[in-house]
């Protein structure tokens, strides 16, 4: 066997920065959507939270994900006017209102319950809540904020002390409902749906929680969890109002309205393969289309009522859209707006959003009404504003918080259809409560590159790069950050050296080159007593959160080793602390299969792409059996021979047999 030795030191060219860093594959038609390119998107200032958590009656919508469509952050502060309704009649009268104030140039902003619109299908609203049914301010104009420009529209007032910025803790409980009555209640919808009144019901309970975090600290920490185009911070009398919600309920803008029904979730892969296998699954499973088609026809049927006729369309239909944890399937409808309609017509005409209510709407509704412990409130209402050119904006209040003196509420639910199971749909309520208490540690994305007059593997660098930021949604501007690293590479000269970059979570990077010097290598390796996990996606890329690495590596320095070598939760062999693992068995070199939990090291990229004679493989402790060779590779100082393996307590799990490696395998990297 031969495998090549050669480094492609390769210089930054002119055209490479002009085309930025180098593109990953179009997606295919079953790919979660994502920009691809981010170098207009600015994040929204601290100030504008801040002032949101400071002033009462304040009311900030922050798009904290790219829409596409309107990408602009609202902060609306002092309003004029409250408008607050407790009752059907109060409701009413403030929707007369809100049509008065816009058409004379102001804007209204704030929330309407979910219980508002029992009253828009002829229901009686249930028995109000410590909450109104709708509470709206009215204000002169916002603080607009446009995220593509970076550029500040209005006048920020003095910004008041911030509070700290450290996450906050947030402990919740179970469901509000016992599960004896969660499940009575799922055995009679069953008896609707088989009696017809209903093909779905959206049923829904609420978990309470408690937090010592100020409100500030809570919306920053959750919305770092999971960015999202809907947020929303309200701050009300009786308490602030959180919002994390991805769905749009509906946008309008020069007489054209958009609405985009979320229905259908699906847990997100581990990288980008596997995001496009779990997009396909999702578009194609017939549970989620089956119940994503019967929304979008209810939709669509509410667009109808208020629109010109033949103006309705629905374009893309089953698209999946990204988020932290989850994919989402959504679908864009969209018509041009009848002629003499008001702002508040065209509200009540829609509100609820049919994906949180199913269908039938109205009947549907009524079981709900008869079957849900407790009214709703804000969730699954709708948080957002009137504009006085007739434009407007609501999301639905999916995701959303009520703080309360350190009490945290937050509604949680599902849709049930015939084939729904009682068990399965109370644990996903209980995962979707979990977006409370989940956290992901703060991090950024790492190339450790070798320079030695250019910087070798570039491409598969940048390539890496670009894949770990589109699957985390890290936005960045790649020409000017390729510009910067040319200029790195060429302040190093021909010297040898050493270039890392960090790109954080919020798009800003940092390039440090310094000389790469030589290092003792014994090849001496440790197995690690802690394993890692084949589906924890920090393992699949390369970035600071490496704790469990670094701690294990340190470990293995103490105890005289060269490095750590990691099995995951299945006892399968992954990889080094900084390396990646490559056994020859016979004539042929394995390494471990990325779906292990192994981070795609750009030199074992160039290894498997060069040579045919390499191969991904299960590895197992008990495969070293065989073993004739074991090295270990990295982009930095290429592929070093394995002397030993052995346990903490000294046992030797594999020795190198007959003295030195074949030299085709190792690169003159030192």
């Amino acid at each position: 066997m031969r495998l090549p030795n050669r480094i492609r030191r390769i210089s930054v060219t002119e055209s490479m920065l002009q085309q930025g860093a180098p593109d990953l594959p179009e997606p295919d038609s079953s790919e979660p959507a994502e920009p691809r390119t981010y170098p207009d998107w600015h994040v929204l200032p601290e100030s504008f939270r801040i002032l949101a958590a400071a002033t009462p009656n304040a009311v900030l919508l922050e798009t904290a994900k790219q829409d596409g469509s309107g990408d602009k952050s609202l902060l609306f502060l002092h309003p004029n006017v409250e408008l607050i309704a407790w009752t059907a009649q109060d409701l009413d009268a403030i929707l007369r209102r809100i049509d008065g104030y816009v058409a004379g140039g102001a804007y209204v902003a704030g929330y309407f319950q979910y219980e508002c619109g029992e009253h828009f299908v002829g229901l009686s609203p249930r028995t109000r809540g410590p909450e109104p049914l709708a509470w709206l301010g009215v204000y002169p104009a916002p603080v607009e904020f446009d995220h593509a420009s970076g550029t500040i529209q209005g006048e920020l007032p003095q910004i008041p002390p911030a509070s700290s910025s450290a996450d906050a803790a947030i402990h919740i409980g179970g469901l509000r409902i016992p599960r004896a009555d969660y499940d009575a209640a799922l055995a009679r919808i069953h008896e609707y749906l088989h009696a017809g009144d209903t093909y779905q019901v959206n049923f829904t309970d609420k978990v309470v929680g408690s937090t010592e975090a100020e409100p500030l600290a809570v919306y920053r920490t959750l919305l770092r969890q999971q960015p999202v185009p809907f947020a929303a911070f309200l701050n009300c009398a009786a308490g602030p109002i959180l919002s994390f919600s991805p769905e749009l309920f509906y946008r309008t803008h020069a007489g054209r309205i958009t609405v985009r029904p979320m229905k259908g979730t699906w847990k997100r892969g581990v990288d980008e393969a596997g995001d496009r296998a779990a997009a396909s699954l999702l578009r194609n499973d017939e549970k989620n289309r089956s119940e994503h088609v019967m929304i979008v026809d209810l939709l669509r049927n509410d667009l109808g009522r208020i629109c010109r006729y033949g103006s309705v369309a629905v374009d893309p239909l089953f698209h999946v859209e990204r988020y932290a944890t989850l994919l989402q399937m959504t679908s864009t409808c969209t018509g041009t707006l009848a002629d003499g309609l008001s702002p508040t017509q065209v509200f009540a005409a829609l509100f609820p959003s049919g994906s949180i209510t199913g269908a039938p709407k109205r009947r549907t509704m009524q079981i709900i009404q008869e079957l849900e412990p407790s009214p709703r409130g804000v969730y699954t209402g709708c948080i957002g504003y009137f504009g006085p050119r007739g434009e407007a904006c609501f999301n639905v209040a999916i995701r959303t918080l009520q703080l309360q003196r350190g009490c945290v509420v937050m509604g949680v639910g599902g849709g049930i259809t015939a084939g729904s199971q009682s068990g399965e749909e109370y644990e996903e309520c209980r995962l979707k409560a979990s977006f409370l208490t989940r956290r992901r540690p703060p991090f950024s994305l790492i190339e450790t590159m070798r320079c030695e007059g250019g910087i070798a593997l570039l491409p598969l660098h940048m390539r890496r790069l670009a894949a770990s930021a589109r699957y985390f949604g890290i936005r960045y501007d790649g020409p000017a950050l390729m510009q910067e690293l040319a200029m790195s590479a060429a302040s190093c000269g021909e010297a040898l050296s050493r270039v890392r970059l960090e790109l954080s979570e919020a798009g800003v990077w940092q390039i440090a080159a310094t000389a790469l010097e030589p290092v003792a290598w014994g090849g001496r390796l440790l197995l690690a007593a802690e394993r890692t996990h084949s589906q924890d996606v920090f393992f699949h890329h390369k970035t600071t959160h490496r704790e469990l690495y670094n701690r294990n590596l340190r470990l293995a320095y103490n105890l005289g080793f060269d490095e750590a070598l990691f099995e995951n939760e299945r006892a399968q062999l992954t990889e080094c602390a900084i390396g990646n693992l490559f056994v020859r068995i016979g004539s042929r070199w394995f390494t471990p299969p990325l779906a292990a939990g192994v981070l795609p090291g750009v030199e074992r990229a160039r290894m498997l792409a060069e040579s045919p004679e390499i191969a991904e493989r299960e590895l197992r402790l008990e495969d070293l059996a065989a073993a004739d060779s074991i090295v270990v590779s990295n982009a930095l100082r290429g592929a070093r021979p394995v002397s030993s393996i052995a346990r903490p307590d000294g046992s030797v799990l594999w020795q190198a047999g007959a003295p030195g490696t074949p030299r085709s395998i190792l690169s003159p990297r030192g």
